[in-house]
């Protein structure tokens, strides 16, 4: 049997490993496209190794992929852990069937991170699935599904070790069902159906006063390393929760109040009554929040953040989460550079993001001033220092080379007359965005973007970008990101979008994106030249993209934005 493997992760490359030990011939592994700009191992990795050839389309419903996989006569598609949805081009082209592993209970947890929503939902049991995909999301036939039991402390980790480890026996199981001809499909009752949505790192912030103690701990549980984990503030501090326990005696007070603390941890209480929290720390400094913590100190809640102005701003960062350019606190200021923490990306990453400002009437700056000014910061573990200079400056390249910064963009920045107009081909409806349009904008964005600088840093996982573009996006619809958005349609359907920011006489796109299956069609144009003649008052629209897309830099040329500068993103990472 000729299999060609989709994944991404530790489940796919132990899916991998099992085929390959079985004697199952893996005549592909495709991986997503970002994936080759990681430096870890990698289910790509382990294929290379195997002299099995990998294939990382942007796209993999498009034309060439649709080619490649004719041409191979494959008898079984199995997608392990990738993330991208296929459509019936893709999914038709094998002779027996393509499968997924679906690590939910179908079809009431359809959609998104399963195994962490049903530790928020405190589920006694998850299921692993094997389904026949079908053009739908996770809407397919069952061929197999096992169930396992969850303890209330079980944490994500417990949960995906048993996914990581059980998967691999299902495949081989169902694998050979298939080749037997034994198999046996389900239908899935749809009377059951529910569907879960991504979930985003800021859903974890802990409000002591709006959630019980079982709703604090099986969020604390679900959202725990190696996610951004569950998380509160003490003192202005964001504090990460990492491990909780239900208390089993009866314990009431304040929501927020710490009561007791003991070598167990801290007695916390919440919406209802007492819980342990067993492990916390401060995300700035790494320590423990119980050996800063005092006996009847308290922790972020909604009536101390309405009664207590300044407890409201620190909540802000996240009540109020995200608008990139209000996001930053002053913490040194020299003569030659500013660095600022920069708490949105903080609390999206999980530990300390800092940016470097290099003034405008500072011509360079040698390497020792900028170690000593940099000194702390640079020590730190886990943080993240992040930079952009002009990329004429050479000599503070070098000088951040040097200390360890690495280039992860190159950006260039255009412009164009507003008062040139263009005509709209008419191939799309352009309109305003309406709040219904967020989750068809979310999903546009969570596929879109893949040339950020996030993206093309190693030292951040891909999901984690994915999530910051989408959250980005998301915070237009909630008034904390944006000034306008447009959206193009085709048949009623949301097939693109444009965000805006007003800057004086500018127009700034602030993120522009088009449904792959709708590119080439001057649906984006059709979106430059809605707003070029309904936008009054403003002289210019300002574009950034980077050198890397060629097709972005060829689509502002195209409609007649000149190029105006580049500058160069660093980052520093210290793990």
């Amino acid at each position: 049997m000729k299999i060609v493997l989709w994944g991404k992760g530790e489940r796919s490359m132990n899916c991998l490993s099992a085929l390959h030990d079985k004697g199952y011939k893996v005549e592909l592994v495709v991986g997503h496209p970002e994936e080759k700009l990681k430096r870890d191992v990698s289910v790509l990795d382990l294929a290379n190794r195997m002299k099995i050839n990998t294939y990382q389309p942007e796209d993999p419903n498009n034309g060439k992929t649709e080619q490649l996989l004719n041409a191979l006569q494959t008898d079984l598609f199995v997608l392990a852990g990738y993330g991208k949805i296929l459509k019936q081009n893709i999914i038709g082209i094998p002779k027996i069937m393509c499968i997924n592993l679906h690590a939910g209970q179908l079809p009431q947890y359809r959609g998104s991170s399963p195994l962490n929503w049903a530790l928020i939902n405190e589920e006694s049991t998850f299921n692993l699935t094997i389904e026949k995909v079908n053009e739908g999301v996770d809407t397919g036939d069952i061929l197999l599904e096992r169930t396992f039991k969850i303890s209330i402390n079980d944490t994500i980790r417990d949960l995906q070790n048993i996914a990581n480890r059980h998967f691999p026996l299902m495949l081989l199981e169902v694998v050979r069902q298939i080749e037997d001809g034994s198999y046996v499909l389900t239908s899935q009752d749809n009377s059951q159906k529910s569907y879960y949505p991504l979930r985003f790192p800021d859903d974890g912030f802990i409000l002591w006063d709006m959630y019980t103690s079982r709703q604090v701990h099986n969020h604390i549980r679900a959202l725990t390393i190696p996610y951004p984990c569950a998380f509160t503030f003490f003192k202005g501090r964001r504090v990460n929760l990492l491990t909780s326990e239900l208390y089993d005696y009866s314990y009431f007070g304040e929501p927020g109040r710490i009561y007791r603390k003991s070598k167990r941890g801290l007695l916390v209480c919440a919406k209802d009554r007492c819980l342990w929290i067993k492990d916390a720390t401060f995300l700035d400094s790494g320590e423990r929040l119980i050996d800063v913590a005092m006996k009847y100190d308290k922790l972020s809640t909604v009536r101390e953040a309405l009664d207590d102005k300044s407890s409201l701003n620190e909540t802000k960062i996240i009540i109020d989460s995200c608008d990139t350019e209000k996001k930053i606190s002053r913490e040194i200021t020299n003569s030659c550079v500013t660095i600022n923490l920069d708490k949105y990306f903080s609390d999206i990453l999980g530990y300390n993001v800092y940016s470097l400002v290099l003034k405008d009437d500072v011509d360079s700056i040698e390497k020792v001033e900028l170690m000593n000014i940099l000194g702390k910061y640079l020590q730190m573990k886990p943080v993240l220092i992040y930079t952009r200079i002009c990329a004429s400056d050479s000599k503070f390249t070098i000088q951040l080379e040097d200390i360890g910064f690495h280039i992860v963009e190159t950006n260039a920045v255009y412009l164009r007359d507003m008062k040139k107009k263009v005509k709209i081909q008419g191939r799309c409806t352009v309109r305003n965005a309406l709040s219904e349009d967020r989750d068809d904008v979310c999903v546009i964005t969570e596929k879109c973007f893949r040339y950020s600088r996030f993206h093309n840093d190693p030292n951040i996982d891909n999901q984690v970008a994915n999530s910051i573009k989408v959250l980005w996006v998301s915070n237009y619809f909630l008034g904390k990101r944006g000034d306008k958005m447009v959206v193009a349609e085709v048949d009623n359907i949301v097939v693109g979008f444009l965000l805006l920011l007003y800057k004086e006489d500018k127009l700034i796109v602030d993120l522009i994106a088009v449904d792959s299956n709708y590119r080439r069609e001057n649906i984006a144009s059709d979106m430059i030249a809605y707003v070029a003649q309904n936008c009054d008052g403003f002289k210019h629209i300002q574009a950034a993209t980077q050198l890397i897309n060629v097709e972005s830099i060829k689509f502002y040329e195209k409609n007649s934005f000149r190029f105006k500068s580049s500058s160069y993103a660093f980052h520093y990472h210290n793990k």
